[in-house]
């Protein structure tokens, strides 16, 4: 027959010997944290990764106090399991509807575009001073080659002005494409939108009812471009530029999750 005392003795040695767990879960969110605040606030263009490595940094540590005052016999110790409970299924709920939505955005992200458009549509993504950003460089280098293989075409080149800007993005994009051999007579300027909504609805002006008409954008936006298209009317295909840079890539497929969300929520 066992002995009652030795058990008791090594429950309670097991206990004293616990791998630390919740301690190492508040600590790496802490570092994601300190990292986050060190080295991605001082990358360019990477506010978006900044505010979302903040946001998951807080939620790491905040699990792991839960974590741990819930094991440390505190009063209110239910309300701590309970507040990890709640914490777990909404990760698990997450994750699910992160792992949906990427599967539907890399599916949308192919090229579609059809020759001879009547219209090309190249949706705005920034610049800096007059100097078009990598990712809209890569939308105006896309469409500079379709031009060239279309002659007909004409551009709706779109963006308005936006913050550190001395020019409009249609401007900025408009001399970009001049530079690469378009005419400048085939550039057309929708040069006060500060959205992709605004740059689809604005662009419409420019474009008769039924034309047939090419999107430009890059892979990780072309799903929403056409789902907001629909919605303002525009039945236009998708032709897709590739993202600067790896990094940049992940970046901005993780930030289009969060798009597609307010999207669907109606705020887009």
């Amino acid at each position: 027959m066992p002995n009652k005392r030795l058990k008791i003795s090594y429950g309670r040695y097991r206990g004293k010997r616990r791998f630390p767990w919740p301690e190492l879960t508040a600590a790496l969110g802490a570092a994601l944290l300190l990292g986050n605040v060190l080295f991605v606030r001082t990358l360019a263009g990477a506010s978006f990764l900044f505010q979302f490595l903040l946001a998951a940094g807080g939620a790491v540590v905040l699990y792991g106090g839960l974590w741990r005052a819930s094991g440390a016999g505190l009063p209110g110790g239910r309300v701590y399991r309970a507040a990890r409970r709640v914490m777990e299924a909404g990760f698990l709920l997450w994750l699910f509807s992160f792992t949906v939505l990427e599967l539907v955005i890399l599916a949308g992200s192919r090229t579609d575009a059809v020759p001879d458009a009547e219209y090309l549509i190249v949706l705005g993504a920034g610049i800096s001073g007059e100097t078009p950003s990598r990712v809209l460089a890569s939308r105006l280098d896309a469409a500079a080659a379709y031009l060239r293989d279309n002659p007909d075409t004409l551009a709706v080149v779109t963006g308005g002005l936006g913050s550190g800007a001395t020019v409009s993005e249609a401007a900025a994009g408009a001399r970009y494409l001049a530079a690469r051999g378009v005419a400048e007579e085939r550039i057309l300027l929708e040069d006060a939108s500060t959205s992709t909504s605004e740059n689809i609805r604005f662009a419409r002006a420019y474009i008769p009812e039924g034309a047939v008409t090419v999107m430009v954008t890059n892979e990780f936006h072309v799903f929403r471009a056409r789902w907001i298209a629909r919605r303002n009317g525009l039945d236009a295909t998708g032709l897709a530029a590739p993202t600067p840079r790896a990094d940049l890539r992940y970046i901005y497929y993780l930030r289009e999750y969060f798009s597609v969300v307010f999207m669907l929520l109606g705020r887009y």
